[in-house]
C-alpha cells in the first residue's frame, strides 16, 4: 500500500516492466534493469543495444573532428572523403554486428575504421600546423 506524502496525496504505485508472455508475466521494478548486467539477464537479444553502446565509443572521436573541422571551416577533400570512408566502415562493422557477429570480421571493419579515424586525426592536426 502506497504511503502518504507530506500533502496528504498518496503517491503512485511504481511502473513496473513486465517480463514474459501471455498470462504468465511477473510485474519487475524499473530497478530491476538498472545495469547492463541486470538488463541482458533480462533480454534475450542484445546485439542492437550493445551495437549502440559502440557508437558512443571511439565514433565520438570521428564525431569530434566533423565538430572542429566544420567549427574551423577546414574541410579538405581528402578529409570529407576519408570521413565518407569511415562511415562506410562503421556501416560494415554495424551490419556484422546485428546480423551473423563473427567476431574476427567484426574486429577486421574495426581496426580498419579506427586506423583511418587515426590518419585522419593525424592529418587534420599536421594540415593546420
Amino acid at each position: 500500500m502506497p504511503r502518504p506524502c507530506r500533502l496528504g496525496f498518496r503517491r503512485r504505485q511504481p511502473h513496473v516492466v513486465l517480463q514474459g508472455k501471455g498470462n504468465a508475466q511477473q510485474a519487475r521494478p524499473p530497478q530491476a534493469a538498472a545495469t547492463r548486467a541486470q538488463m541482458s539477464e533480462r533480454l534475450q537479444d542484445t546485439q542492437a543495444a550493445d551495437n549502440f553502446q559502440n557508437l558512443f565509443e571511439t565514433p565520438v572521436l570521428f564525431y569530434a573532428l566533423c565538430a572542429m573541422a566544420m567549427a574551423q571551416q577546414r574541410m579538405p577533400d581528402w578529409l570529407v572523403a576519408g570521413a565518407w570512408a569511415y562511415v562506410s566502415l562503421r556501416v560494415v562493422h554495424t551490419l556484422i554486428h546485428c546480423t551473423y557477429n563473427r567476431v574476427m570480421h567484426r574486429l577486421a571493419a574495426f581496426l580498419a575504421s579506427f586506423v583511418l579515424l587515426v590518419i585522419l586525426w593525424a592529418a587534420w592536426v599536421i594540415s593546420g600546423l
